[in-house]
């Protein structure tokens, strides 16, 4: 691939003498190649930022819009000023109907500041716009002293805004939004137009995801044939071409098929109707295609995938090695997802992983390659050592009527080697709790014609230890407790953030196994300055109640109860200043761990003031985060207006984080 200043010198925008300059400069000053440009004065400030555009396939604003800038105050609220400055990220629009927020960027590629603007925003989709780097350390000086207005308002569209890197409208060139033509010069696609190979495996772990989310047993089955397919071809030590190559035949080994039957060697080899259908659309997904211009390697992994290890597939009855690496390794892997996901297989059930793993062997040298059926065993323990899980491919329910909701979520689960079951109502839900094993379950509280709770009683009178997450737009404090105190590990307000629901559901399976309690009856908030009964009896004082509901308060928001309150049970304090902080409330938040105590004063979200026995301030926090089983109280709209912690929260969080992973 080519360096960006060669680039430059290939697009006939700089000379050799003048790269070289730069790279001296470069070295000199520690800064990137595209500074020391500027700062040389070889290259104007749009000419590279448009050039770089091309390569990071963002949009970008010239000098021009940039000076026209007019940002709405409540776009620079939803990100601080200290935080802007520390990643370099000015807020330009914000549009909480869609949960989306658009920035201005140097970097954006930068992941971590991304996933941190989402976290301090709230905002669950972040699109990206490309600047210089000195010119936007001009303007968050300039846009944060108020000083930004400008007699001309440039407008943002977060209806369409700048896609985000890996984006599927990457794609195609961004053209200016009708109406708007002084917003943006536009992003002509690179020449020939070619989408790199890690964005085409992007796309189509979206695409293919979406085609099947509606197939029963089959959501998110491209893709985890995709994970063990990569697991298999690493374990040979094969090339990163032939990885991508296989990925990418992984993802489309079933577009064009029949839907009513998932075709596998097993089931061509015992059936003449499956055979008949092997025959007849081997090819058909290479001809879906043949417009894209797949690599050749591609096409031939798709044409040979029924070929058998004895020379008694199809189309050519190829045997042995002669058969494409890639087509073994798909035929083996897409059979082994079938045994152990679709209930319509040749073996007509379900079956687990081991017992998957040892039918398959029975028909190596025959059906399947006998080297790659003796590294399936390893490649999913290897696949399940990486996502940390204790068995491979645990299946989560997900009920939930609304599927816009829960789409990206979906997707997210498959991607993480998950396998996915997705009802809309609670009978449904019921059946697949009863007829399959169920790692953990996200549901809707208002489900029909059962609820959430009835699911989760289920699960408890029948004593089994699946967790239960729910999700719902009502977060009023009672329903929010009411969802604790039943049991569930964590409850999340719609809109959520799916990358923090699945790494909730990741830490929570990663857990010892725990015997299954009752749910304890409490009040769910008690008015400020009474004793409960819960209180009285526990000789606790008023201001923590022993209220026991079971994990943290992630979705709560600030309201015009007096107070929430509970014990931390099982958790550590941390994920509930996660929660606090990613939901943006105000107030305090007073803990209690037997005869300590400390408090912690939140403004929007932000950490301000903290205390723990004689420590203060960013010890304080620490510590504070740390404690576990604590009980604690939250009273919004307590506030202290003087910042004394100035360490970024974002920031404070991770510190934590790691000092409880390290310790």
């Amino acid at each position: 691939m080519l360096r960006f200043g060669e680039i430059l010198i290939q697009a006939g925008l700089i000379d050799k003498v003048q790269l070289d300059s730069a790279l001296a400069h470069q070295e000199g000053t520690g800064q990137r190649i595209g500074e020391s440009l500027l700062t040389l004065g070889v290259i104007e400030e749009d000419v590279l930022i448009e050039q770089l555009a091309k390569q990071l396939r963002v949009r970008f604003l010239g000098k021009e819009s940039l000076a026209r800038l007019k940002i709405p105050a409540e776009a620079l609220e939803a990100v601080p000023h200290k935080m802007a400055e520390e990643h370099l990220l000015l807020p330009l629009a914000i549009d909480r109907s869609t949960s989306a927020i658009s920035v201005l960027t140097c970097e954006p590629q930068n992941s971590l500041a991304i996933e941190e603007l989402r976290i301090v925003s709230g905002l669950q989709k972040v699109f990206v716009y490309l600047a210089a780097k000195a010119r936007l350390e001009e303007l968050i000086a300039r846009h944060y002293a108020g000083e930004g207005a400008s007699e001309v308002e440039v407008d943002i569209d977060v209806e369409a805004p700048a896609p985000q890197v890996g984006d599927p409208s990457l794609l195609t060139p961004i053209e200016p939004q009708v109406g708007d033509p002084s917003l943006l010069t536009p992003v002509e696609s690179a020449e020939g137009s070619l989408l790199s190979e890690a964005g085409l495996i992007e796309l189509l772990d979206v695409l293919i995801g979406l085609v099947e989310t509606p197939r029963t047993h089959f959501q998110g089955h491209s893709a985890r044939v995709c994970g063990l397919a990569r697991s298999l071809v690493d374990m040979l030590g094969r090339s990163a071409d032939e990885r991508g190559q296989v990925q990418i035949a992984g993802y489309l080994h079933d577009l064009g098929k029949p839907g009513g039957v998932h075709l596998t060697l097993p089931g061509i080899a015992g059936s003449r109707e499956q055979r008949r259908l092997a025959l007849r659309d081997h090819a058909v997904t290479a001809k879906l295609l043949e417009n894209v211009q797949l690599p050749p390697a591609v096409e031939e992994i798709l044409t040979h995938l029924y070929e058998c290890y004895d020379g008694s597939g199809l189309p050519s009855k190829q045997r042995g090695d002669s058969i494409p690496l890639g087509s073994r390794i798909i035929a083996l892997v897409d059979a082994y997802e079938d045994l152990i996901s679709n209930p319509a297989n040749p073996i007509g059930g379900l079956v687990g992983p081991d017992d998957a793993v040892r039918r398959l062997a029975d028909l190596g040298g025959k059906l399947f390659d006998p080297r790659l059926v003796a590294l399936l065993g390893q490649a999913i323990d290897a696949q399940a050592a990486e996502t940390g899980l204790p068995t491979p491919n645990p299946v989560v329910l997900v009920a939930d009527p609304d599927r816009s909701a829960t789409a990206v979520l979906e997707l997210k689960l498959a991607k993480q080697g998950f396998r996915i079951r997705v009802v809309s109502d609670s009978s449904s839900a019921l059946e697949i709790l009863e007829s399959q094993p169920v790692a953990a379950l996200i549901t809707e509280m208002h489900l029909g014609p059962g609820s959430g709770f009835d699911l989760l009683e289920h699960i408890r009178s029948e004593g089994r230890p699946v967790p239960v997450f729910m999700t719902s737009s009502d977060t009023s404090p009672e329903s929010v407790n009411r969802a604790l105190v039943a049991g569930v590990v964590d409850f999340f307000s719609k809109p959520f953030v799916p990358d923090v629901v699945i790494a909730k559901i990741q830490m929570e399976l990663k857990r010892p196994s725990q015997p299954v309690k009752p749910a304890i009856s409490v009040a769910s908030v008690a008015p400020e300055g009474t004793v409960s009964a819960d209180m009285q009896a526990a000789g606790t004082d008023p201001g923590l109640m022993p209220s026991t509901p079971k994990g943290t308060m992630a979705g709560v928001v600030s309201t015009d109860a007096k107070f929430l309150s509970g014990s931390l049970e099982d958790r550590r304090a941390l994920s509930l200043i996660k929660a606090i902080s990613g939901r943006r409330m105000t107030g305090l938040l007073s803990l209690r761990h037997g005869d300590s105590k400390g408090t912690i004063y939140f403004e929007q979200g932000h950490v301000f003031q903290a205390t723990a026995g004689d420590i203060q301030d960013e010890e304080a926090f620490l510590e504070l985060s740390a404690w576990y089983g604590c009980l604690y109280k939250f009273e919004p709209d307590q506030t202290r207006k003087t910042r004394y912690i100035k360490t970024h929260t974002g920031k404070l969080i991770r510190i934590a984080s790691m000092a409880l992973e390290s310790g």
